[in-house]
């Protein structure tokens, strides 16, 4: 019978990709978590990046921000 790692399979899922936000900073955080700041904050791809290199990737100072802006 044709065995596969699935356990292996399954940690890949579960994990996702993090991804450096400039050339310059050293911050990564998880896509999932870059796009949930894109929808929650409605900001385009620049804006998010801005904002996490401006709190140094500091989600919860990203989410503080974001909270606290008036509503468009």
């Amino acid at each position: 019978m044709a065995g596969g790692d699935h356990e292996g399979d399954k940690a890949a899922l579960r994990e996702s990709p993090k991804f450096r936000l400039g050339r310059m900073t050293r911050v990564t955080v998880p896509r999932h978590v870059f796009d949930f700041i894109t929808k929650v904050g409605r900001i385009d791809h620049a804006g998010a990046l801005a904002m996490l290199q401006r709190h140094m990737g500091d989600r919860e100072a990203v989410f503080s921000e974001l909270m606290a802006r008036p509503e468009r």
